[in-house]
């Protein structure tokens, strides 16, 4: 395991603002810390550098793991899971109008992100309702 500074973890978050970089959870709130993902893994030669690593809390760093692909639930390709450092977030997902709290996945790799990452788990979606509830979670108006 890489020893990572705290000046690149700082960084790293800041950049974030101090919310997942996956699934938007802000890290106020999180007990056990956020993580930094290596977006291309360092068991795939991915460097422990500014430019490959992104915020990430538990749950999404756990359910991302190594993986850099997933199947899209659309037409079962598969394809990339978000690279934050290429992708924009609000390029590839939405918030759900019918499912409130729910992100939903605009391009194929959103939709095999949100599945590979689980980021519609029923936990996650419970935090985000009560984080909302205190005016944590601000959700855009124009949900899809």
């Amino acid at each position: 395991m890489t020893r990572i500074s705290d000046e690149l973890r700082s960084a790293v978050a800041e950049r974030a603002g101090h919310a997942c970089e996956y699934c938007r959870l802000p890290d106020r709130l999180q007990a056990g810390g956020f993580e930094l993902d290596h977006i291309v893994p360092a068991s795939r030669g991915g460097p422990t550098a500014l430019d490959n690593l992104a915020y990430s809390c538990p749950h999404c760093n756990d359910h991302k793991w190594a993986h850099v692909e997933g199947l899209d639930s659309a037409t079962g390709d598969t394809v990339s899971l978000l690279h934050p450092r290429q992708d924009r977030w609000d390029d590839h997902f939405g918030w759900s109008k019918q499912r409130l709290l729910h992100i939903i996945g605009k391009t194929p790799t959103g939709r095999a992100t949100i599945a590979r990452l689980q980021l519609n788990h029923a936990e996650l979606v419970e935090i985000r309702r009560q984080l909302a509830a205190f005016g944590v979670l601000v959700i855009p108006q124009d949900r899809r």
